[in-house]
């Protein structure tokens, strides 16, 4: 797969839940945090090779797992500076990720509640969203289960 379509996929599959936390902050107040972290914090490379192991059949953890690279490598420790130099010490976290809250929490950051995203399920994301739930505790709503396994998905970075 060429990288350009590689990063042709991921506005399409994030526009949904990025348009969900714009409309909520700007509702009730707060900021949104990007932080670049491709595939998980494994990098664009990295993640290509993965991709690959996905086309064989292994979900998005366990290809990371096969090459020998953690599941989720991602760091919050630029967010939590963010939010520290814009005075934000405690916060609700508009995310799915348990993950985030407890790396935030050991940063130094008060989260006082976790607040899940829509789904966004489609067919082309549902045994990936499967796999977060399954593998990392996501708080994702999803009913049935999926035909195959996830496929040229990137982890998600909208919340923090």
């Amino acid at each position: 797969m060429s990288d350009r379509r590689c990063l042709r996929l991921r506005p399409l599959r994030l526009r949904p839940q990025l348009e969900e936390a714009l409309e909520r902050i700007s509702a009730v107040g707060g900021v949104l945090l990007y932080l670049r972290q491709e595939g998980r914090g494994i990098g664009l490379y990295n993640k290509l090779d993965a991709y690959a192991l996905q086309d064989g059949g292994l979900d998005t953890y366990a290809a990371n797992s096969a090459l020998g690279l953690p599941e989720d490598g991602r760091d919050y420790t630029a967010a939590a500076q963010m939010l520290t130099a814009l005075g934000i010490d405690t916060l609700d976290l508009l995310s799915n990720n348990p993950a985030k809250a407890r790396q935030l929490r050991r940063l130094g950051i008060t989260v006082r509640d976790r607040v899940p995203t829509g789904a966004f399920v489609t067919e082309s994301n549902e045994a990936y969203l499967w796999a977060k739930v399954e593998q990392t505790g996501h708080d994702i709503a999803l009913t049935g289960r999926p035909a195959r396994p996830a496929r040229h998905m990137l982890g998600s970075r909208v919340g923090v």
